[in-house]
């Protein structure tokens, strides 16, 4: 909350955010191309790594006995000094331009000198689902990683953004009507290959083995918690997004959404009436977060769960709506707790500033990311019987 801002006009200013992004994304998930969302995903998934890279960068130079972090350095700056630019805007902005263009060039070329005869899409799959997905991708890829604090760091958000891609391939080269196309693409194989590549990259730039292997266990998390989260969000939407499932999605974001402002509210009004009594969750690591508002927050999720099945006619028994509430609640709940920790140790209230009066937008996802696993297992068994 600002300063001196109301906490009805702080509660109001929530439920409007909430109600505007999962406006937006419903928007995108019903109206857009499918490729749109992967497209979103691929954004989100970027900035968060962007968010991300700033927090372990806070972190390090504690674990390591390192100098203070120097806020005004970048991945770019050397750049920046050989091209006599002054403004960081300019240079993020050309060098993402011309990774894009690099970037939607070679795999276009790719594919008609090497993989026009082995993949089974045409042109016009590659032209109006493949290159825009590479295009979005690519610029905010260039941008985030131009906007970390380190070139390791950017390479992180490189690699992180290729192997999102090759994990959701499935997405691009499926035909849109057909729900089991797969490609045989483990996401864990993946996931291993960019761990075991940035571990390589920690022990051939960093300047003691120490700073070496902190650097990849941050790195690592952040792999972990990023893109393995999101691809799961991803592809659990995609694979909603032709089929009764798509209604699941609905009900995950109203829920997740309904429960943050119900816990925020919850806390507030039982302030207000002089309760003093409260069941902290973890005090070492959010004071404010306690037993009280989470179950105020899971009655909040569990009406609007209702309310939206009912709205959508989802024949789904009253018992599994509410098991499956809880249970992802409770995971959401973790995520604000596991987001709570990075903040604590970075010393910092809000992973960036990049949506003002609301922190970052790793702040925004972070019980999003958990509770989508509850819906994801969850979907999965519903595809299946």
């Amino acid at each position: 909350m600002q300063e001196g801002e109301s906490v009805c006009r702080n509660f109001i200013k929530r439920v409007i955010t909430g109600a505007f992004l999962a406006s937006g994304i419903v928007a995108i998930f019903t109206l857009c191309p499918r490729i749109a969302t992967s497209a979103l995903m691929s954004v989100l998934l970027a900035v968060c790594m962007w968010e991300f890279s700033w927090l372990m960068a806070r972190i390090k130079p504690h674990l390591i006995d390192g100098p203070p972090l120097d806020l005004e350095q970048y991945a770019l700056a050397s750049l920046a000094a050989q091209w006599q630019f002054s403004s960081r805007s300019i240079v993020v902005a050309l060098f993402a331009l011309t990774m894009t263009i690099v970037v939607v060039a070679f795999f276009i070329g790719f594919y008609y000198l090497v993989g026009k005869d082995a993949l089974s899409f045409d042109e016009e799959t590659l032209y109006s689902s493949f290159v825009p997905y590479v295009a979005v991708s690519a610029s905010a890829g260039a941008v985030c990683a131009g906007l970390s604090p380190t070139k390791v760091d950017a390479a992180n958000i490189a690699l992180g953004q290729v192997s999102f891609l090759v994990i959701i391939l499935d997405t691009v080269l499926c035909p849109y009507e057909d729900t089991h196309c797969t490609y045989v693409i483990d996401s864990a194989f993946v996931l291993t290959c960019e761990c075991i590549l940035m571990g390589v990259l920690h022990l051939s730039t960093a300047a003691t083995m120490k700073e070496a292997y902190i650097g990849l266990l941050l790195d690592q998390i952040g792999i972990v918690y990023l893109v393995g989260l999101v691809q799961i969000l991803s592809n659990f939407v995609d694979l909603s997004a032709v089929s009764e499932g798509r209604k699941v999605v609905l009900v995950l974001l109203f829920a997740v959404w309904a429960a943050d402002s119900g816990s925020y509210f919850t806390g507030h009004v039982l302030r207000w009436v002089g309760y003093t009594r409260y069941h902290k969750l973890a005090p070492h690591l959010s004071p404010n977060k306690d037993v009280e508002g989470t179950l105020g927050g899971i009655v909040f999720a569990l009406a609007a769960a209702f309310i939206v099945t009912y709205v959508l006619n989802m024949a789904t028994a009253a018992v599994t709506k509410t098991l499956l509430t809880i249970v992802a609640i409770l995971f959401s709940r973790c995520g604000d707790l596991f987001e709570s920790l990075l903040k604590r140790a970075a010393d910092v209230k809000d992973s960036s500033q990049l949506l003002p009066g609301h922190g970052g937008l790793l702040d925004r996802v972070d019980a999003l990311l958990f509770a989508c696993v509850v819906f994801a297992v969850y979907n999965i068994h519903i595809q299946l019987i």
